[in-house]
C-alpha cells in the first residue's frame, strides 16, 4: 500500500507542473459563488462553433466544429490547466463552495478536478447576444469525487490527501471519471467513463488515465470536439 501511495504522489507532482491555476476561492469558509470565477457545469455541453483566424479574410470567423481539423482545434486550446472546485452539501442537499485553503469538517462533499486543454470564450445566454458570460471551452478529463468525511481538518484540494484520508478510514465515497471531447480508437479503454468505490487503487488508476490524456490530446489521429466545461455567474453587458 505504501508503494501505491508513493506512486500516486509522484504522478501528482508531475501533473502539478502542467497546472496553470486552481479555480477556487481563497476564502477559508463556505461562501457564495464569486462573480469572477468560472465553475464547472454539472453536465458539460458540446459546442457548435469555434472562432479561428481566416488567413484569406484576415479576420477571426466562427467555424462549425465539424468542419475543423483536430490540428486547428488544438491550436485554439492553448491553456493547459488543472481546475479544482470543492463544494459542501448542507442539510437540504444544496451545495456551497469551499475555499481551496479551507480544511474540511465532517460532512458530505463533492470535489471536481478538471484536467483540461482550454480557452476562455464569451457565451451568449438564451440566444440573446446582448447578455453574455465567460465560458471555459475545452477538452480533457473530469474526475468527480463524492465523499463523506468522518474527521475534521481534512485536505480535499488534491487527489493525494483524499487517497490518504480513505486509507486512514477518515473518508468514504465514489470517484467518477469522464473524458470530454476526445476520441481515439487506440485508447478507447482509457476514454471510457467509469465510476468506482473511492480507494487508493481507484484513485491510482484514475491518475494513470490523467497522465495519458496529455499524450492522447497531442496525437494527430485523436479527434477533438470541444465542450463548454464551465461558466461564470457574471453577466456581461455591451
Amino acid at each position: 500500500m505504501k508503494n501505491k501511495i508513493i506512486t500516486i504522489f509522484t504522478v501528482i507532482l508531475l501533473l502539478s507542473g502542467c497546472s496553470a491555476m486552481k479555480n477556487t476561492s481563497i476564502d477559508a469558509g463556505i461562501i457564495p459563488l464569486p462573480e469572477d470565477k468560472i465553475v464547472p457545469l454539472q453536465i458539460p455541453k458540446p459546442i457548435r462553433t469555434l472562432d479561428i483566424y481566416d488567413t484569406q479574410l484576415g479576420v477571426r470567423v466562427d467555424k462549425d466544429i465539424l468542419s475543423l481539423t483536430s490540428k486547428q482545434i488544438r491550436e485554439r486550446l492553448t491553456t493547459t490547466e488543472t481546475v479544482v472546485t470543492i463544494e459542501k452539501y448542507d442539510g437540504s442537499i444544496s451545495l456551497g463552495y469551499l475555499g481551496a485553503n479551507a480544511k474540511a469538517a465532517k460532512g458530505r462533499y463533492k470535489v471536481t478536478f478538471d484536467y483540461v486543454n482550454s480557452t476562455i470564450k464569451d457565451v451568449s445566454l438564451n440566444k440573446n447576444e446582448a447578455d453574455t458570460i465567460q465560458g471555459r471551452i475545452g477538452v480533457g478529463w473530469r474526475i468527480t469525487v463524492d465523499l463523506t468525511t468522518t474527521s475534521n481538518g481534512l485536505d480535499l484540494s488534491s487527489l493525494l490527501p483524499i487517497a490518504l484520508a480513505v486509507k486512514d478510514e477518515k473518508a468514504t465515497g465514489t470517484v467518477r471519471f469522464l473524458a470530454y471531447g476526445l476520441s481515439n480508437e487506440k485508447f478507447s479503454s482509457l476514454l471510457t467513463p467509469t465510476i468506482a468505490t473511492l480507494s487508493p487503487d481507484s484513485i491510482q488508476k484514475t491518475i494513470e488515465s490523467i497522465g495519458a490524456e496529455r499524450i492522447i490530446f497531442n496525437l494527430d489521429e485523436t479527434k477533438l470536439e470541444p465542450y463548454l466545461l464551465g461558466i461564470s455567474s457574471n453577466v456581461k453587458k455591451p
